[in-house]
């Protein structure tokens, strides 16, 4: 389904990483403001991967029961992520190369090979699930899979295998946000938010201050209008990402602290069932 047409819909429900549920506002919450938080449930969850999120909405599913008049909106991460629900909660570490939960013992059977056959396997269950639902869907992601961040093709034969028997399904996914905004390069616009932390390990400016290359409010924004030119926000809207947008970027604050507070339904604990 190419059209964007939001006005349609009784609900929408929404899952991803921190591209889609971060301390400022995201692609997700620009539709919420479009539309009414009442109707917008975002299940995304920062450092989750692709098995978290399809999950999370097929728990949805199980909770909030589709109908036609709903729409699903996801934003995939990428395959480097081991997602594990652990004494009742999630686990969520992030990229498996630069996390710190699951030591060089557990990293010794990390395979790519396998990482991109459960994947992919997970996104074609998904759309078959979705289509047997009859609900509206639009499927996006941070990263583009089979390309590493600079937008190389680093697959092995047998992951370029896998592509294309998957190829059906990678191309009902939109061309993602580190492709369409940001060239394959997450530095390639600027300025950023810099914020203190001095636990941060990488992307250093200055002393012990961390530079965010995570998407800013205006560039969710563009991601949208750029997939769906035909779509016209409301002032209001977009005025509310140009808004936040400056505060990001005026902000200092320590770095997990949240700068938006959102609706009971559009943040989540990791525990649907309580």
């Amino acid at each position: 389904m190419k059209d964007l047409n939001l006005k349609k819909y009784d609900r929408i429900f929404i899952s991803g990483c921190s591209f889609t549920h971060y301390k400022w506002p995201t692609w997700a919450d620009i539709i919420s403001e479009e539309v009414g938080h009442e109707k917008v449930f975002n299940y995304g969850f920062g450092a989750a991967g692709n098995f978290y999120i399809t999950h999370s909405i097929i728990e949805c599913d199980i909770i909030h029961k589709f109908t036609e008049r709903d729409l699903v909106m996801v934003m995939f991460s990428n395959i480097h992520r081991e997602d594990r629900y652990i004494h009742q909660s999630w686990n969520l570490s992030g990229n498996i190369y630069s996390q710190g939960v699951y030591d060089k013992g557990f990293l010794k059977y990390w395979d790519e090979d396998h990482a991109y056959m459960r994947d992919l396997m997970l996104i074609r269950m998904f759309r078959s699930f979705l289509k047997l639902k009859k609900v509206d869907y639009h499927l996006m992601s941070m990263v583009n899979l089979g390309i590493d961040m600079n937008g190389r093709d680093l697959m092995n034969q047998y992951q370029k295998k896998l592509i294309s028997m998957y190829q059906e399904d990678l191309d009902d996914i939109h061309p993602s946000i580190h492709e369409v905004i940001f060239n394959f390069d997450w530095k390639s616009i600027t300025p950023r938010s810099i914020t203190p932390n001095p636990d941060a390990t990488h992307h250093i400016y200055g002393d012990g201050w961390y530079e965010d290359n995570h998407a800013h409010p205006l560039e969710h924004l563009a991601y949208l209008q750029k997939l769906w030119p035909d779509t016209k926000f409301k002032q209001s809207t977009l005025d509310y990402a140009a808004y936040w947008h400056q505060r990001v970027l005026d902000k200092k604050d320590p770095y997990a602290e949240h700068l938006i507070k959102r609706k009971s339904n559009q943040r989540i604990d990791g525990s649907f069932f309580n």
